[in-house]
């Protein structure tokens, strides 16, 4: 309501203030569009009065941008006018209603959203009014707790019951409870290349067997060693599609040696059924394809 009633002070504001630049284009325009009998009359006091010798014509240029000056001016105000006019009515109808709260509100056509904990009961009734929210994109301080991180996210994963993929970013390493807690049964696609970590045989382990990974069909992840893929590919047997990072990839613009014998050691060991392709863009992940 303060919002309107301010729109309404400086549209009145805007019309005084263009008053008074057509009042002064008024005494101005003699010098800018009258006849010629009008510019001589308006000049022709200042010419009694001067000091000092000065050319007609000098004078008269000097009229005329005083009035134009002055034109412009007026226009300017009414364009202040005419817009705060024109946008009063629109904010009226979109501005928020005093007493309103985010629950009262619908967000229907969202579909993924990124949230930074620690979280708080607006954002919570925010998430729940999501109907379509199937990506979810969550970060981490680097100094919150452990055991705070996990609960506050469960408790977000609680309030999205159409949740489908869940990526982490900026996630700092954490200990092996790090997967385990987290209860959805409707998340299929999980993402980890955003922890700050690379998975070792005890991580996959722990992975394969946290409630998440059970029923998860696409993975990213970064790995320590080869043999971890292959565990993580035999015992998650939900899964139809992994993305892969092993650890010392450093290379930029160029495959290295090591890397090119990955690629020729996961030909060789991966179940039947499975095919391999590095990605075009990020030359590092090695996307594989089950299907067995």
């Amino acid at each position: 309501m303060a919002f309107i009633v301010g729109g309404w002070c400086f549209t009145f504001g805007s019309f005084f203030l263009l008053l008074a630049d057509l009042q002064q284009w008024w005494h101005d325009r003699k010098g800018c569009c009258s006849t010629k009998t009008d510019r001589d009359d308006y000049e022709l006091p200042e010419k009694n009065r001067s000091s000092y010798s000065q050319s007609l014509e000098v004078r008269r240029l000097k009229k005329a941008e005083n009035g134009i000056h002055s034109f412009i001016t007026a226009c300017g105000s009414a364009c202040y006018v005419v817009g705060s006019a024109l946008l009063i009515p629109f904010f009226e109808k979109y501005a928020i209603i005093e007493g309103m709260t985010i629950s009262d509100l619908k967000f229907p056509n969202i579909n993924s959203l990124s949230i930074t904990l620690p979280i708080n009961d607006h954002l919570l009734s925010f998430v729940q009014k999501l109907d379509r929210l199937n990506l979810l994109k969550v970060s981490r301080p680097n100094d919150m707790p452990n055991t705070t991180a996990h609960a506050q996210l469960q408790t977000v994963l609680d309030h999205i019951p159409n949740l489908s993929t869940l990526k982490f970013s900026s996630w700092p390493h954490t200990t092996l409870e790090r997967c385990q807690p987290f209860i959805n049964s409707s998340i299929r696609q999980l993402n980890f290349l955003g922890y700050n970590h690379w998975f070792s045989e005890e991580d996959c382990i722990e992975l394969s067997r946290s409630s998440l990974a059970i029923r998860c069909e696409i993975l990213y992840i970064k790995v320590r060693k080869q043999t971890d893929i292959l565990y993580l590919i035999n015992t998650m047997r939900n899964l139809r599609a992994v993305v892969v990072r092993l650890f010392g990839d450093d290379s930029i613009s160029y495959l290295s040696q090591k890397e090119h014998q990955f690629d020729y050691w996961l030909q060789h060991n991966l179940p039947s059924g499975c095919s391999i392709k590095r990605d075009s863009r990020y030359v590092h992940h090695i996307r594989i394809w089950i299907d067995f």
